[in-house]
């Protein structure tokens, strides 16, 4: 995952499916550490999502990325809503709950525009 300005932010590890929805409501980066030791695991909205080719592209500075609320899943399963009004919160989108959310535009894979 890449910020506006290339710089690297970690690596895609999952995303997180709204099963109800059939949506993808987060991107689950992986940071730091040394082959997975020690690495940070946060979430960052798919509403960051601006493109998508060999690499995703999100409109958030790598250092708002780093500061993000991390998440532990050794700790819990799934996380708590507190933890996505919170990841909502840093990013400044409002959360995909509330009122007069607008779902995110589909970046395309280069290629295929």
């Amino acid at each position: 995952m890449r910020d506006p300005d290339g710089a690297e932010l970690g690596t895609v590890k999952d995303l997180l499916v709204d099963l109800a929805e059939k949506k993808v409501r987060f991107v689950s980066v992986e940071s730091g550490g040394l082959l997975g030791i020690g690495a940070t695991v946060s979430f960052v909205p798919v509403e960051a999502v601006v493109d998508v080719d060999d690499e995703v592209r999100v409109d958030q500075t790598a250092a708002k990325v780093a500061e993000a609320p991390s998440y532990d899943p050794d700790l819990v399963e799934a996380p708590p809503i507190d933890y996505y009004e919170s990841v909502y919160g840093h990013y400044g989108y409002p959360p995909f709950w509330g009122p007069g959310y607008v779902p995110p535009g589909r970046p395309m894979p280069r290629g295929l525009w």
